[in-house]
């Protein structure tokens, strides 16, 4: 069963989203990796969670295959059909940096 990763995150790490991104990833790295699953596009690892107070609208990334800058937010609309709601939180996975930042809304868990 896969719940949501905010469901986890208020489960496992209370009061989460009024602490600091360092205190969040301090607690989050005591903690046994997860299995998260991505689900705007299928596949899955098996990671800690690292936690980055920037929102959406804000992270901007090179797409080589249109040639041009997009924020996080535009990027998870027109790819997906995800209508993001723009909270300052990007999740990415300690030791597979290389995948990028995440939005809460793309990610479950699974226990």
């Amino acid at each position: 069963m896969a719940i949501s990763l905010i469901v986890w995150l208020n489960t496992h790490i209370p009061d989460w989203n009024t602490r600091t991104d360092r205190l969040i990833n301090m607690r989050l790295e005591t903690l046994d990796p997860l299995a998260v699953r991505f689900t705007h596009r299928g596949g899955r690892v098996h990671r800690t969670v690292r936690v980055h107070s920037i929102r959406p609208t804000n992270c901007y990334f090179y797409n080589a295959h249109r040639r041009e800058w997009l924020t996080v937010f535009d990027y998870f609309y027109a790819r997906y059909g995800l209508s993001l709601v723009d909270r300052n939180t990007l999740i990415s996975f300690v030791g597979r940096e290389e995948l990028g930042l995440f939005p809460l809304e793309s990610l479950a868990i699974e226990e």
